[in-house]
């Protein structure tokens, strides 16, 4: 994706689909916490056993505000634009929790990412998830102005996150912000790429790759660390 090299991206995306033999996640691999190995959409994990645990140091201890550390003083929470953009049924809305006591002004507390066994610090590393594959297949193929392509794959994830999502957008067009939006079907399948890899590690390299400046005005964020033009 970073090269554009958007065939080899299609190829690679569609061969990982289909000799993994993962499928898209459906229950508790979706809304368990985020920290199993053996989930069915997972391709790469680190098992966590108690005696390699990270304790403090660990993942899930930045993460889960329940435990009661780093992740209850330095919450992680959703701005409310973006989780605004999730379906009334979008099965991801238990990821985050609008209605906790500790929700910043415009900020929902995340549950995505959850401990395993509170008494043992575990919770397993989940690096790389099948869903991953078939967003950067629909991207590929958007890229290759192969729009039923595109559709066909986006559709194929989310109507296993809300029954009545559908999407029939074409085009590539994208705006300079991360906030400027032209209703094209690139700008879908990124827009639900940051959602769906929400806390991944991924959105802010798509956001370089992408070449877009960063827009969060509006979201909750001190303006003057939340707005930049790209040169």
């Amino acid at each position: 994706l970073v090269m554009e090299d958007w065939q080899t991206a299609l190829d690679a995306a569609n061969a990982a689909i289909s000799k993994s033999g993962c499928s898209i996640g459906t229950g508790t691999a979706v809304t368990g916490g985020m920290n199993d190995a053996t989930a069915n959409n997972v391709m790469w994990a680190a098992e966590i056993i108690a005696d390699q645990s990270g304790m403090y140091a660990g993942f899930f201890t930045h993460m889960d505000a329940d435990q009661g550390k780093y992740g209850a003083s330095a919450r992680k929470q959703i701005n409310k634009l973006l989780y605004a953009k999730l379906g009334t049924n979008d099965v991801r809305k238990k990821w985050w929790n609008p209605q906790d006591e500790n929700n910043e002004k415009n900020g929902y507390q995340q549950e995505k990412f959850k401990f395993k066994d509170y008494a043992k610090w575990t919770g397993d590393y989940i690096f790389m998830r099948i869903e991953e594959m078939f967003l950067t297949a629909a991207e590929a193929s958007c890229r290759l102005n192969d729009d039923k392509g595109a559709q066909l794959m986006l559709n194929s994830l989310m109507q296993k996150r809300d029954e009545d999502y559908t999407c029939k957008k074409t085009g590539t067009a994208l705006g300079k912000l991360t906030s400027d939006e032209t209703g094209s079907l690139l700008e879908e399948i990124i827009i639900q790429r940051r959602i769906e890899l929400w806390g991944e590690g991924l959105s802010y390299f798509d956001i370089l790759r992408l070449n877009k400046g960063i827009d969060r005005r509006g979201a909750g964020f001190p303006a003057a660390y939340v707005f930049n033009v790209p040169a």
